[in-house]
């Protein structure tokens, strides 16, 4: 464990709710989440407790939209195949999972939509990305 950590958090995830439990080891503060979660994706339960930790709930849509705004701009190709890579390595071990990312990197930087990226950044224009 790092010693010089500011912060430390503790997750304890259930089969409804995920509990969170982050330290500032500099305050002494201590602030507590609890985040409904399933067994079938409790990773959800921990993110969702993170971001509650990071962003107050005035601010938690405000911060959704920008990431998923972000998100939107870039190739519709390369989102799926990211999504896919996230959901197929899950079951593999990391070997094989670093296999599988190879692929997927190498499938969008062949794609139409890679070379578009490429270009768009040697003009230094914004990207049209057509999902291909």
């Amino acid at each position: 464990m790092n010693e010089s950590a500011r912060f430390r958090l503790g997750v304890d995830v259930g089969g409804t709710h995920t509990d969170l439990v982050l330290l500032d080891s500099m305050t002494g503060n201590i602030s507590v989440e609890k985040v409904s979660s399933t067994p079938k994706n409790p990773a959800t339960g921990v993110l969702n407790g993170i971001m509650n930790f990071v962003y107050s709930v005035s601010e938690l849509e405000a911060k959704t939209m920008e990431i998923a705004n972000t998100i939107a701009e870039k190739s519709s190709y390369a989102i799926e195949r990211a999504k896919k890579s996230v959901k197929a390595v899950s079951d593999m071990n990391l070997e094989e999972g670093l296999k599988f990312e190879r692929e997927m990197f190498i499938e969008c930087a062949n794609s139409e939509d890679g070379e578009e990226g490429i270009t768009a950044f040697i003009e230094k224009r914004k990207p049209n990305f057509k999902g291909k």
